[in-house]
């Protein structure tokens, strides 16, 4: 599956449910330093970035956003001497960062249209998103991590090079059709929003302020899995509950998907109820570890606690691996999927080549003893650890080499590896230079999204040729 580039110590800040209101007193210099001194304990850091999933302000209006940008100025300021480069922030809007006072009869019609058309339609997401408004006047203040894509329903920001790490945060805009007194199951996002627009060999992370049960059953059901399958990290809201697991999917194509879940905790300045804040750290082993930060009713100060199995490793946990972002186009596809014999299972599905497909024997020749080989099953090709550079199988003619690369392109793709199949015998080889034209065929005939550039940036970890 999609490996990643290993990254020392990068801090993701995870703040959620301030409900900020006008006139409290809660959001001082002093509350951003003691959430800084809590949160960078283990400085410094190569990054931080501050993300928000929503209910930043209570009422949804333009005063509670001043005072919140007054705060969040006090904090970035606090938790800089941390970060060796600049603070990083990002903010997903909630339920409260609507402005349900200002909603109109025409938006309460639009409500009814739960449909992809409804959220594709310009006009229908103005009036649907114009509750947003003042939100999204903070929004254009706030993100300084580099948005590559935006609409009304969801942005994608990206960033390389940050440290030793690419990073990709996609935001969707759950609470769009928020009404007051809003239920679980009548909220809606389009249900494919989270099936294209990844990016490959970065640490992916999606903030969405609802749990995907607050979706209509069939679009949350879908983005699920969708997100379960692409995303590494999922940070969400709303529940006033801070728990972390590696929750998954089963896909029939892909088998099991899972990413890290993490339910966020509720920052806000009640009187009568703990603040509380999550924070992850991405360390050079590829794990994270979750803590919740928790300030008791009267207290100047906030204690943690590992949100993971804290006898696991002191709480770290590794990432799910993911699938690729690239997919075979139409002619890729048709070949690894040729049917192995005229006739279908008792599932009614077609019985397929990989389905019969037995690993033969080969003669590995010997690096260390030029001119001697070594008999040996050829399944020892599905660990990409005994592969130095790539597989380069000769042989005969009709004796299998064509059915074990593309058994094994199938095999690599389904673990997130970007594998490129060259047959040479389609190719005139006569000079170095050669090679260029070579690959650039090669991608075009195997890949439906993945031109020469953006191969070329895929870390050298994950291809296989």
């Amino acid at each position: 599956m999609q490996q990643i580039n290993p990254m020392p110590n990068l801090l993701l800040i995870h703040l959620s449910d301030l409900h900020i209101t006008e006139s409290s007193t809660f959001w001082s210099a002093e509350r951003a330093k003691m959430i800084a001194r809590s949160a960078i304990r283990s400085a410094p850091y190569s990054a931080i970035i501050l993300v928000i999933s929503g209910d930043i302000a209570y009422h949804g209006v333009a005063a509670e956003y001043a005072v919140a940008r007054g705060f969040f100025d006090h904090l970035i300021k606090e938790l800089s001497p941390a970060s060796a480069s600049a603070i990083l922030t990002i903010c997903a809007p909630g339920n409260h960062d609507c402005n349900l006072s200002t909603a109109s009869r025409l938006r309460d019609m639009a409500r009814k249209d739960l449909s992809a058309e409804a959220t594709s339609d310009p006009q229908t997401l103005a009036i649907l998103s114009q509750p947003q408004e003042a939100f999204r006047d903070f929004e254009a203040a706030f993100d300084s991590f580099p948005i590559v894509f935006r609409n009304r329903t969801e942005k994608r920001g990206s960033i390389h090079g940050l440290g030793r790490q690419n990073l990709q945060i996609r935001v969707f805009n759950s609470s769009i059709y928020s009404a007051i007194k809003e239920k679980k199951g009548e909220l809606f996002l389009p249900a494919d929003i989270a099936n294209e627009g990844w990016e490959d060999g970065v640490l992916r992370v999606a903030v969405m302020h609802h749990p995907t049960p607050w979706l209509t059953q069939e679009a949350g059901r879908s983005i699920r899995t969708a997100l379960r399958q692409n995303a590494h990290i999922i940070l969400f809201g709303h529940e006033h509950f801070p728990e972390m697991a590696e929750i998954g999917t089963f896909d029939s194509a892909l088998g099991y998907q899972s990413a890290i879940e993490i339910d966020g905790a509720v920052l806000h300045g009640h009187e009568d109820e703990a603040s509380s804040f999550v924070t992850l750290e991405y360390g050079e082993s590829q794990d994270i570890r979750g803590l919740c930060h928790q300030c008791a009713v009267g207290a100047d100060f906030y204690t943690s606690v590992n949100l993971a199995d804290a006898n696991r490793n002191e709480g770290w946990v590794s990432l799910p691996r993911k699938t690729s972002a690239f997919r075979p186009n139409e002619a890729m596809n048709a070949y690894l999927n040729t049917p192995g014999i005229a006739r279908r299972a008792r599932s009614g599905r077609a019985v397929l080549f990989a389905d019969l497909y037995v690993y033969p024997d080969l003669a590995f020749e010997l690096g260390n003893r030029p001119g001697q080989e070594e008999l040996s099953d050829a399944s020892v090709l599905q660990d990409e650890s005994n592969i130095k550079d790539g597989i380069l199988i000769q042989g005969e003619e009709k004796s299998g080499k064509t059915a074990l690369l593309l058994k094994l392109f199938s095999h690599f793709l389904a673990r997130g590896l970007v594998p490129l199949y060259i047959c040479f015998r389609d190719h005139q080889f006569k000079a170095v230079r050669d090679l260029e034209k070579i690959f650039s065929s090669a991608l075009s005939h195997n890949y439906e999204n993945l031109s020469p550039d953006a191969f070329a940036n895929v870390s050298r970890e994950s291809k296989i040729f």
